[in-house]
């Protein structure tokens, strides 16, 4: 005759059940996590393949294997457009970018699992990972031209220096800031040569143009509350606006052998009308032109990092109490960081690889004409022209301010929140600001005997079309 388990016996053996059960199910789980990590890497993979091999047969003029009707420009390609390129099955692209004959950047939602690819490096981020954003707030109603941080901004520290000593800048190891790089690129062969940190890189302009890369990021400008915010993130929230990566001169543009340069050792190039900046720029090559509204950009991310809109405090004073127009290059010795060699009025200063982005020339600003006080701009580089009023070129909504003097307020319009144009003047934000009220050209930052009224929010919106005196320009590559 059998013998039944006691009831000792069946408790004992739930326990032991129980016990692996506790053990076992973490490591089943943990099994489960590695796996669906490995499947959602393995497609990211695949993708940047495939990617990669799709653009490769267009560089050969060849149909786009998924549709013959269409094909996609990669260089500007978008998240949408990878469904028509690569099969994605269960998988969701949220972010992507395509340089130089290359996968750059894709971020990809693949079983609940995020993976991104830097161009180099893949790896699994999670929802707070991708939901970080580097905030400032400043008061409607402020009298100070500091801005307080906000979001995982807060706590960070911005400095620059003043005389090539080290400084603490905690933004240098933080994304976009971090990745924003110098390089050369040779319009003859109509590719990259360098980036600032490799052998083959020449600032003279000996294997090419100097310019600097601003990766993609994402950005947002809006008021709510009584208070501004601006707000940089790398990767896509809802919201945010899409920058994509963009390259400018890291000098202000000189000109030799009939060609628009961006090198050091030599003088800016002055004396000639917009028009003529963007013809000369335009013909470096495909997706090449004069700096436009990509400056405010420039803004928020200046803005961003060192929470206040006097630049000149924050930056240095560069070339703002000389004699004369300098020759650029004065900065090369500080790399990529942010600051000037010598605060003395007298010598350059530049911002993460772009000297003199104020002082020493004004420079053109393409895109954007004013009327009566009034901005027009437009972001379509096909469509610039100067006096132009209509087609691409869009009003702001308020009325810029009708006085010269120092800046007191920016203004803001919510169905183009990236422009903003001074309407109040008065000692807060102390950059200059003039103004007239026919129809007139934008100029920013100054010049190089205009003292303490130069800086990233000096504009000028007096001067013709036809205005030639002592004006500088920036080439733009977005392609």
């Amino acid at each position: 005759m059998k013998r039944a388990f006691t009831l000792v016996e069946l408790l004992a053996v739930i326990v032991i059940l129980g016990v692996i059960a506790l053990v076992a199910t973490p490591i089943v789980i943990d099994i489960i996590d590695d796996s669906k990590d490995s499947v959602a890497l393995d497609e990211a993979k695949n993708l940047v393949r495939d990617i990669d091999d799709y653009c490769k047969l267009l560089n050969f003029n060849m149909k786009d294997k998924m549709n013959s009707d269409t094909t996609i420009d990669c260089e500007n390609m978008t998240k949408d457009n990878v469904a028509s390129m690569v099969h994605l099955g269960n998988t969701e692209v949220l972010d992507v970018d395509y340089k130089s004959n290359k996968v750059v950047r894709l971020l990809i939602k693949n079983n609940d699992r995020l993976v991104y690819y830097d161009g180099t490096d893949y790896s699994i981020k999670s929802s707070a990972d991708i939901n970080v954003k580097y905030t400032i707030r400043r008061s409607l109603t402020s009298t100070s031209s500091a801005w307080e941080r906000y979001d995982n901004a807060v706590g960070k520290v911005a400095n620059a220096t003043k005389d090539g000593s080290s400084v603490v800048n905690d933004f240098d190891n933080i994304y976009p800031w971090s990745a924003i790089k110098s390089y050369v690129y040779d319009r003859d062969l109509n590719q990259d040569v360098a980036d600032i940190s490799e052998a083959k890189y020449h600032a003279d302009g000996s294997t090419g143009d100097v310019l600097t890369r601003i990766p993609i990021f994402y950005y947002k400008r809006w008021q709510s509350n009584g208070y501004e915010y601006i707000s940089i993130s790398e990767f896509p929230i809802s919201g945010y606006t899409k920058s994509d990566a963009f390259s400018v001169g890291r000098y202000t543009s000189s000109y030799a052998d009939n060609k628009i340069r961006s090198m050091s050792g030599v003088a800016p190039a002055a004396n000639q009308t917009m028009t003529w900046f963007r013809t000369k720029s335009e013909a470096i090559d495909k997706g090449f032109g004069q700096l436009d509204y990509h400056y405010f950009l420039i803004q928020i991310l200046y803005l961003v990092e060192y929470a206040d809109y006097n630049s000149q405090a924050k930056l240095g004073l560069g070339v703002s109490s000389s004699s004369t127009i300098l020759p650029s290059g004065g900065c090369d010795s500080l790399g990529m960081k942010s600051g000037t060699l010598n605060n003395d009025g007298k010598h350059s200063m530049i911002y993460r690889g772009m000297e003199d982005i104020f002082g020493n020339i004004w420079q053109f600003i393409d895109g954007i004409n004013l009327k009566n006080n009034v901005a027009y701009v437009c972001t379509e580089p096909e469509e610039y022209n100067v006096d132009t009023y209509t087609g691409c070129y869009k009003m702001l909504s308020y009325i810029n301010a009708k006085a010269n003097g120092t800046i007191k307020t920016l203004g803001y319009d919510d169905r183009y929140p990236l422009f903003s144009f001074p309407t109040e003047t008065g000692s807060v934000i102390n950059d200059g600001y003039r103004q007239a009220g026919g129809s007139y050209i934008t100029l920013v930052g100054g010049r190089w005997d205009y003292g303490n009224s130069n800086g990233l929010y000096y504009y000028a919106l007096d001067t013709g079309s036809v205005g030639l005196n002592s004006i500088g320009s920036r080439i733009l590559r977005t392609k």
